[in-house]
Protein backbone atom coordinates (compact mmCIF):
# COMPACT_ATOMS: atom_id res chain seq x y z
CA UNK A 1 0.00 0.00 0.00
CA UNK A 2 2.75 2.23 0.75
CA UNK A 3 4.17 1.97 -2.12
CA UNK A 4 1.07 2.86 -4.29
CA UNK A 5 0.97 6.12 -2.23
CA UNK A 6 4.09 7.38 -2.78
CA UNK A 7 3.52 6.20 -7.30
CA UNK A 8 0.60 8.88 -6.40
CA UNK A 9 2.57 11.19 -4.20
CA UNK A 10 4.92 11.70 -6.85
CA UNK A 11 2.55 11.60 -9.63
CA UNK A 12 2.12 13.73 -12.69
CA UNK A 13 -0.97 13.77 -14.72
CA UNK A 14 0.96 11.79 -17.51
CA UNK A 15 3.20 9.65 -15.39
CA UNK A 16 0.22 7.99 -14.38
CA UNK A 17 -1.00 6.45 -17.27
CA UNK A 18 1.46 4.21 -18.43
CA UNK A 19 3.43 3.72 -14.97
CA UNK A 20 3.20 -0.11 -15.01
CA UNK A 21 4.66 0.51 -11.31
CA UNK A 22 1.77 2.40 -10.02
CA UNK A 23 -0.53 0.79 -11.71
CA UNK A 24 0.62 -2.69 -10.19
CA UNK A 25 1.12 -1.49 -6.83
CA UNK A 26 -2.38 -0.11 -6.92
CA UNK A 27 -4.34 -3.72 -7.79
CA UNK A 28 -1.99 -4.90 -5.36
CA UNK A 29 -3.35 -2.59 -2.77
CA UNK A 30 -6.89 -3.11 -3.78
CA UNK A 31 -6.48 -6.84 -3.19
CA UNK A 32 -5.08 -6.52 -0.06
CA UNK A 33 -8.04 -4.00 1.42
CA UNK A 34 -10.38 -6.34 -0.57
CA UNK A 35 -9.24 -9.34 1.61
CA UNK A 36 -9.58 -7.39 4.81
CA UNK A 37 -13.09 -6.98 4.41
CA UNK A 38 -14.16 -10.14 3.44
CA UNK A 39 -12.17 -11.31 6.61
CA UNK A 40 -13.81 -8.51 8.60
CA UNK A 41 -17.39 -10.06 7.47
CA UNK A 42 -16.32 -13.61 8.50
CA UNK A 43 -15.48 -12.48 11.26
CA UNK A 44 -18.73 -10.63 11.76
CA UNK A 45 -20.61 -13.76 10.82
CA UNK A 46 -18.84 -15.88 13.52
CA UNK A 47 -19.43 -13.61 15.73
CA UNK A 48 -22.99 -12.91 15.16
CA UNK A 49 -24.57 -15.61 14.03
CA UNK A 50 -21.89 -18.46 15.64
CA UNK A 51 -21.58 -19.77 12.02
CA UNK A 52 -18.94 -20.46 9.60
CA UNK A 53 -19.63 -18.56 6.25
CA UNK A 54 -20.05 -21.27 4.28
CA UNK A 55 -22.84 -22.62 7.03
CA UNK A 56 -24.09 -18.79 6.97
CA UNK A 57 -24.52 -18.93 2.82
CA UNK A 58 -25.59 -22.27 2.29
CA UNK A 59 -28.66 -22.86 0.00
CA UNK A 60 -29.28 -18.88 0.86
CA UNK A 61 -28.38 -17.13 -2.52
CA UNK A 62 -29.39 -13.89 -0.52
CA UNK A 63 -26.54 -14.26 1.89
CA UNK A 64 -24.36 -14.45 -0.59
CA UNK A 65 -24.34 -10.44 -0.62
CA UNK A 66 -21.65 -8.78 0.83
CA UNK A 67 -23.86 -6.73 2.88
CA UNK A 68 -26.47 -9.60 3.53
CA UNK A 69 -25.14 -10.40 7.04
CA UNK A 70 -25.15 -7.05 8.52
CA UNK A 71 -28.59 -5.90 7.19
CA UNK A 72 -29.63 -8.96 8.79
CA UNK A 73 -27.70 -8.61 11.83
CA UNK A 74 -29.58 -5.04 11.89
CA UNK A 75 -32.90 -6.24 10.24
CA UNK A 76 -33.11 -9.63 10.91
CA UNK A 77 -35.90 -11.23 14.08
CA UNK A 78 -34.07 -14.55 15.07
CA UNK A 79 -30.08 -13.41 15.54
CA UNK A 80 -28.61 -15.81 17.91
CA UNK A 81 -26.48 -13.37 20.05
CA UNK A 82 -29.10 -11.09 20.33
CA UNK A 83 -27.15 -9.77 23.64
CA UNK A 84 -24.21 -8.72 22.27
CA UNK A 85 -25.69 -7.65 18.78
CA UNK A 86 -27.82 -4.84 20.97
CA UNK A 87 -24.14 -3.37 22.03
CA UNK A 88 -22.94 -3.54 18.26
CA UNK A 89 -26.10 -2.33 16.37
CA UNK A 90 -24.39 1.16 16.29
CA UNK A 91 -21.00 -0.07 15.17
CA UNK A 92 -23.51 -2.27 12.73
CA UNK A 93 -25.32 0.31 11.53
CA UNK A 94 -22.39 2.25 10.48
CA UNK A 95 -20.38 -0.82 8.88
CA UNK A 96 -23.67 -1.56 6.72
CA UNK A 97 -23.36 2.03 5.86
CA UNK A 98 -19.14 1.04 4.59
CA UNK A 99 -20.51 -2.75 3.06
CA UNK A 100 -22.65 -0.99 0.13
CA UNK A 101 -19.32 1.26 -0.63
CA UNK A 102 -16.99 -1.61 -0.32
CA UNK A 103 -19.79 -3.55 -2.54
CA UNK A 104 -19.19 -1.09 -5.54
CA UNK A 105 -15.68 -0.62 -4.65
CA UNK A 106 -15.04 -4.53 -5.19
CA UNK A 107 -17.10 -4.26 -8.32
CA UNK A 108 -14.73 -1.39 -9.26
CA UNK A 109 -11.27 -3.64 -7.99
CA UNK A 110 -12.58 -6.51 -9.72
CA UNK A 111 -12.88 -4.09 -13.16
CA UNK A 112 -9.18 -2.87 -12.54
CA UNK A 113 -7.37 -6.41 -11.72
CA UNK A 114 -8.92 -7.64 -15.29
CA UNK A 115 -7.61 -4.29 -16.98
CA UNK A 116 -4.42 -4.32 -15.29
CA UNK A 117 -3.78 -8.25 -16.57
CA UNK A 118 -4.77 -8.16 -19.73
CA UNK A 119 -2.45 -4.69 -20.26
CA UNK A 120 0.43 -6.91 -18.60
CA UNK A 121 -1.02 -10.48 -20.67
CA UNK A 122 -1.01 -8.32 -24.44
CA UNK A 123 2.74 -6.40 -23.69
CA UNK A 124 4.02 -9.64 -23.26
CA UNK A 125 2.51 -11.05 -26.18
CA UNK A 126 3.60 -8.20 -28.56
CA UNK A 127 7.27 -8.32 -26.78
CA UNK A 128 6.94 -12.03 -27.77
CA UNK A 129 6.47 -11.50 -30.97
CA UNK A 130 8.77 -8.89 -31.35
CA UNK A 131 11.28 -10.91 -29.97
CA UNK A 132 11.86 -8.40 -27.22
CA UNK A 133 10.83 -10.72 -24.86
CA UNK A 134 13.53 -11.47 -22.01
CA UNK A 135 13.14 -14.48 -20.17
CA UNK A 136 15.33 -14.14 -17.31
CA UNK A 137 17.96 -17.26 -15.95
CA UNK A 138 17.66 -19.01 -12.82
CA UNK A 139 20.09 -17.00 -11.05
CA UNK A 140 18.19 -13.90 -12.43
CA UNK A 141 15.13 -14.92 -10.78
CA UNK A 142 15.88 -17.36 -8.65
CA UNK A 143 16.88 -16.10 -4.62
CA UNK A 144 19.15 -19.06 -4.34
CA UNK A 145 22.61 -18.73 -4.66
CA UNK A 146 24.11 -20.39 -8.06
CA UNK A 147 26.62 -23.09 -6.53
CA UNK A 148 27.98 -23.79 -10.05
CA UNK A 149 29.32 -20.05 -10.75
CA UNK A 150 29.89 -19.18 -6.64
CA UNK A 151 32.84 -22.00 -6.94
CA UNK A 152 31.03 -24.24 -3.66
CA UNK A 153 30.76 -27.36 -4.81
CA UNK A 154 27.23 -29.56 -3.57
Amino acid sequence: MGKALCYFAARSQASMQDNDGFWQEHATTLQWLSIASERLRDFFVATIFRTTKRKYEKGRRDRRKFTAPYQEAVNGPDVPNRQLLVDLLTAAAEILTAAAEIEVFRRKRNRVVHEIATRTAVRSLEELRAGTLSIPTRTEWSPQLDVASSGMST
